[in-house]
Order: C-alpha cells, then sequence, then structure tokens
C-alpha cells in the first residue's frame, strides 16, 4: 500500500476476526514501532504483545473499552521507561498503527483506566508510565479495512476531519476568518456585538456539557453492558450466580447486578437462551443513568477435550517408520491452553524410531480454510516436542512387548515427547454428536440437488432423480458415487452437509470433494486403495465439522479407515465412534482437531503420514453436546453490538 494512503486512509477497528495475526506480520508492525525516531534517540518504549486469552482479558478489564481488547487476537501495550516520552509513546504507536493498516490488520488506540494494576499485571517498574493499549486483528466483515488501491483525494474528500483551511495557519495563529491589518477594527466589532452573542455562547456551552455527558454516560452504559456479558462468561464455566448448580445450565432472563463506572452507578440485565445445534445466546444491557446499551454474543459450551488436536478415549498407538505423526497449529495460538494429544489407555510408539514432530520431517499440505487457494507444498515441520495429557494409571510405551517408559526416557531414545505430561485424575470425555441436528442440516440442504437429479437419470433412479435434500440411504449415496465415476474429476463434488444412514467405502482411486460442508456416515468411513477424500471449508463454513463416523447399532463400526495410498484432506473436527487406522503410504492432512471415542483403540498409524494443524475454531462447532458433570469452555463464535 502507498504510504500516503495507508496514512490518510488508516480507519480505527474495534471488532476482529478470530483467526491470529501471524507471527511474521507481527514482527513488520513492531518493527516499525521500533523503528521510531525519539528525543535524543532514547528509545524509552517498551512494547509488551499479549496473545493469551485469559491475559487479554485481564488487560481488557483495565481498559476505557474492555471488549476492544479482550476479544482482539492480540494487543500490544506501550509502556515508557521514561515518563516525561508520553510524545515518543504516540510516535511509536502511530507507527505501527499505520503499518498494521497497510499490512491489512486493523487497529485501535485503548486508554488504560488503571494505570498502576496494569503496571503491576505487567510487571512494569513504578515510575514506568502506559500511555495507550493497542488491540489488533483482522477486521470484522462490518468494519473498516484497508482499500490498497482507494484514491487518496476521494479518502480525504470523505473523512470527518475539520478542512485544511481551518486547522492550517501561516506564519501565525488567526482566529477563522481574521484579516492582516484588521486586528483594531476586530476588537471593536466584538465589543458591539458581544453582548449580543453571549446568551448564544451560553446555550451553546450548555449544549457542549450536555453532550459530553451523553457520550460519558453511553460510553458507562456500554461498559457495564460488556462487563454483563464477562460475569455471563464465567458463570457458565463455572457455577450460576443465584447459587442453584452448575452454571452451564444457567439460563436467566433478567438477572441483574449493581455496576458502577467512576462517579457513575448503573446495572446490567442478562439473558441467555438455547439455539440450535447446541449455541447460547447471550444478551447483556447496559443501563447508566437513563442511558442504556446492549450487546449480544454467540457463544459454544466446549469439552475440554476439544483443546486436544488429537483425542482419544482409548490408546494411540504409532508404529515404525514410515508413520509419521505431525502435530502442530494453524497459524499461531497462544488463546487456549491446548495439547497436542490426550490419550484415555496411554500411548504405545512400536519403535524408538517413532516420528513424532520430528522437526527433520517433510509433509505435504494443503491450504486451510483461510488461506489463498494456491497455498500448499511439502514443508518441514516447524513444530515443538509433543504435549501429552494421560489419566493417572495409564502407561508410555515402546516396542512389541509394550515396554513401560517415562516421557524423559522417550526423549533420550530420540522421540520428540515433552517430558512433562499432564497426569490428571478427570480425563475429558468428549462430546457426543446431536444426530437429529446433523440430519435436519442434511435433509434442509437442496445444494445437490442437481447431482441427484443428473445421477437419478443416468440410473434410472426416479426416486434419486426428483431427491432435492442431502439425507441419503446407503444405497442412495452409492447410487451417487457410481454415477460420479463416471463423470470427470472436476465433477465428483458435493456441497454442503452431506447425512448417510449406513457406512461410507469410497472404492479404489475414486475422488470425492465436499464443498463447505460436513460427511457423516453412520458406520465406518473406508477409503480404500488410492482413494482420495476432501472436505473443504472457506472461512464462512470454519467451524462446521468435517467427518463424522457415527457408531450404529453393530459394536465396531463408527470407524475411520484410510488405506494403503489413499488421501485424506478435512477441515474441521474429526469425530469417530469407533478406531481411526491410518494404513502405509495414506496421507491424513486436517486443519482443526482429531477426536475418536473407542474406549480400546483410539488411533493407529501403521505406516501413512498424519499432519494435525490444530484451528482453535473447533471449540465452536455447531452439533456438539458436552456432558451434564466436569468442566467447559465458553468460546465466543460472535460478539456485536446492537442498536
Amino acid at each position: 500500500m502507498d504510504a500516503y494512503l495507508a496514512l490518510v486512509g488508516k480507519r480505527e477497528v474495534r471488532r476482529y476476526e478470530p483467526r491470529p495475526i501471524p507471527d511474521e506480520v507481527m514482527a513488520r508492525i513492531l518493527e516499525a514501532g521500533r523503528a521510531t525516531g525519539s528525543s535524543r534517540n532514547r528509545q524509552p518504549w517498551r512494547f509488551i504483545v499479549v496473545t493469551d486469552r485469559a491475559r487479554l482479558r485481564a488487560v481488557g478489564a483495565l481498559s476505557a473499552r474492555p471488549a476492544n481488547v479482550e476479544l482482539a487476537p492480540a494487543a500490544v501495550i506501550v509502556a515508557m521507561l521514561n515518563p516525561r516520552a508520553a510524545f515518543d509513546a504516540g510516535r511509536a504507536a502511530q507507527n505501527m498503527m499505520v503499518a498494521a493498516w497497510a499490512l491489512d490488520v486493523g487497529t485501535c488506540p485503548n486508554t488504560p483506566t488503571d494505570e498502576a494494576a496494569l503496571k503491576q499485571l505487567l510487571g512494569l517498574p513504578d515510575d514506568a508510565i502506559v500511555p495507550t493499549i493497542l488491540s489488533l486483528g483482522y477486521p470484522a466483515p462490518d468494519e473498516p479495512r484497508p482499500r490498497p488501491t482507494a484514491d487518496p483525494a476521494k479518502v480525504l474528500a470523505r473523512i470527518n476531519r475539520l478542512p485544511l483551511a481551518e486547522v492550517v495557519h501561516r506564519e501565525a495563529f488567526r482566529p477563522r476568518g481574521a484579516q492582516s491589518g484588521m486586528a483594531l477594527l476586530a476588537v471593536l466589532v466584538i465589543l458591539m456585538v458581544v453582548t449580543t452573542v453571549a446568551a448564544s455562547l451560553i446555550w451553546s456551552m450548555d449544549q457542549q456539557q450536555a453532550r459530553a455527558g451523553n457520550r460519558l454516560r453511553a460510553v458507562a452504559a456500554l461498559a457495564a453492558a460488556e462487563a454483563g456479558m464477562h460475569r455471563a462468561l464465567a458463570a457458565l464455566e463455572s457455577s450460576a450466580p443465584d447459587g442453584r448448580g452448575l452454571g452451564r445450565g444457567w439460563r436467566p432472563t433478567d438477572y441483574t447486578e449493581e455496576f458502577q463506572s467512576g462517579p457513575l452507578r448503573g446495572r446490567f440485565i442478562l439473558s441467555i437462551t438455547d439455539q440450535p445445534g447446541g449455541a447460547l445466546a447471550i444478551t447483556s444491557q447496559g443501563e447508566i443513568a437513563g442511558v442504556t446499551r446492549r450487546v449480544r454474543a454467540r457463544v459454544y459450551l466446549a469439552s475440554p477435550s476439544m483443546l486436544a488436536a488429537l483425542y482419544g478415549a482409548g490408546l494411540a498407538r504409532i508404529e515404525k517408520p514410515p508413520a509419521q505423526l505431525i502435530i502442530t497449529t494453524y497459524g499461531p495460538i497462544a488463546n487456549q491452553p491446548w495439547v497436542h494429544m490426550a490419550a484415555g489407555g496411554g500411548v504405545t510408539f512400536g519403535t524408538t524410531e517413532a516420528v513424532i514432530n520430528d522437526p527433520a520431517a517433510r509433509f505435504v499440505i494443503g491450504p486451510g480454510p483461510i488461506d489463498a487457494p494456491g497455498l500448499a507444498g511439502s514443508l518441514s515441520a516447524q513444530t515443538e516436542p509433543a504435549r501429552l495429557v494421560l489419566p493417572r494409571g495409564v502407561d508410555l510405551t515402546v516396542g512389541a512387548e509394550q515396554r513401560t517408559v517415562s516421557a524423559a526416557d522417550l526423549g533420550v531414545m530420540g522421540v520428540r515427547v515433552d517430558p512433562r505430561v499432564v497426569w490428571t485424575e478427570t480425563f475429558p470425555q468428549a462430546p457426543e454428536i446431536d444426530r437429529r441436528f446433523m440430519q435436519a442440516l442434511a435433509a434442509g440442504h437442496s445444494g445437490n440437488a442437481a447431482l441427484n437429479d443428473a445421477a437419478g437419470k443416468h440410473l434410472g433412479d426416479n426416486a434419486l432423480m426428483t431427491k432435492r435434500d442431502s439425507l441419503y440411504t446407503e444405497a442412495q449415496f452409492a447410487q451417487l458415487q457410481i454415477y460420479l465415476q463416471t463423470r470427470p474429476r472436476s465433477a465428483a463434488t458435493f456441497h454442503g452437509v452431506v447425512y448417510v444412514t449406513g457406512p461410507v467405502a469410497l472404492p479404489e482411486n475414486q475422488r470425492i470433494t465436499i464443498l463447505d460442508g460436513t460427511l457423516i456416515a453412520e458406520g465406518t468411513v473406508r477409503l480404500r486403495w488410492g482413494a482420495s477424500l476432501e472436505i473443504i471449508h472457506s472461512a464462512a463454513t470454519r467451524a462446521l465439522p468435517g467427518l463424522i463416523a457415527l457408531q450404529q447399532g453393530v459394536a465396531g463400526q463408527g470407524a475411520l479407515i484410510v488405506s494403503q495410498s489413499a488421501r485424506l484432506r478435512v477441515h474441521g473436527l474429526v469425530h469417530t465412534d469407533g478406531t481411526i487406522d491410518v494404513w502405509e503410504g495414506a496421507r491424513v492432512d486436517v486443519v482443526g482437531a482429531v477426536a475418536s471415542t473407542d474406549p480400546d483403540l483410539s488411533f493407529r498409524n501403521l505406516g501413512g503420514s498424519v499432519v494435525i494443524r490444530y484451528d482453535p475454531a473447533i471449540l465452536g462447532t455447531p452439533g456438539l453436546v458436552v456432558g451434564d458433570d466436569g468442566p467447559v469452555i465458553a468460546w465466543v463464535a460472535s460478539w456485536e453490538e446492537l442498536p
């Protein structure tokens, strides 16, 4: 973006997309701050970058607009070690905000409300000052966003700023309309009219004071509404404020608490209602001195099991090479305490040559839901040692004899596991799938009606030809597969949620793609030799589940089998009731998370390449039902201020 356009076009952005800011983009923004000039080049600033969600909430609570910071992917606190260098703080902050704008990142400066508490929270020295907090993130859909090809002249004509002639004076300051050499006449004129305009001036001052008071009350009312929202989120994760059991079941219609913002006292009123797919709608109304502001959020209650990139209720097995398991993140993640693997039955490594997060490994990936379509290729593993969560009483084992070892032993043997295993007394339970909700999505989806019609005509199946929805029997889906084998590869595409009331098997070398949707099967999903299944999401459908295999009546069904040389690429949650088996030469690429509820053998890699890039958006997956006990996570999928 042109530098002049970046300067005149930059706008404040207060609501952001949930996706994180890549490290390389954040580094360029911070370099712009570091490069700022300062008095005598003393560089008194220190920039504290915060991306942890809990810490963002703590910092936001100490700012004038808490939601700006708390819901942003990142914040940069501009601290000055020299309290007399506040001007230099503004220079550095503006440099970073303009650089961010040029990199498509929105920002907003936020004033600290309790500087002493903020300094204590961040560990800053007592004599430091914190002039501002910058909230950063990619703009939400209805927020201003950079326009690299905009005309600066048109931008300047549109913005709400004083005219240049009113703010620029030549040689010395002169009131607007003053003429050189007319000072005495101006004084006489002013003396003549002063009595006439005095009343108008007083009236104008009264109006300005009234408007300032209204603005103060509006800001305080919004702060009260935001405080109510955070009260609701905290209650959902713990216990109901009225003491009536767990907070997850709390559904108030007019819960009220008092609230104080400086000298102003008021209250917030909360309501929480259930929505389809397991979502909750939270509305918080703030009331201060007759002014009302409202905010609303769509929230999902997620099981802590969803914080694991690979979750198994039973045993996880990783055999000898060429089996490799790479678990990393989909972009930088610091807002949730995610882990690489949680296994309720322990973890077994076939040999000490087992590959898990090996930095020397090469793996092939495709673009994620918010990446450019062409972003794909073979990459090296930018990973860290795998963090494990295990229940007490299970083991880490190695070899055919399943010799018990410690995580530290594995590290010495060359297996890349973090020695700090989290041993827990209460292993988290995976959520259940709301079958009726998923079936309703497929039954109401007509995006595959044209495919049904074409397949029905080709096969002489009148029932399939007239079918409008995407809720199929096992036989109907098999008919579609037969038809797709006669079509070019580009035509083998489904759209939206596809539900099959039976198992699904892709025959050898068949390739099927599902765009912006989900495949749910009541039974085992099997990819035979050379088959390929891709389930691809866009940013708008990022939170949808990807692949679900459900047990239906017979024990052992609901598995996922990726056979030799088969390829599975999925965006979103992969959930199975049975074992996930990956065979030699198979490739699995998941952006989301993988979970199996099989209590015996959950995951087994027999020689394939499995890459899981954990995406926290799966915490907002619709159609999941958490248990009645155990902890939950309140995941905010959207947040908006209501008119």
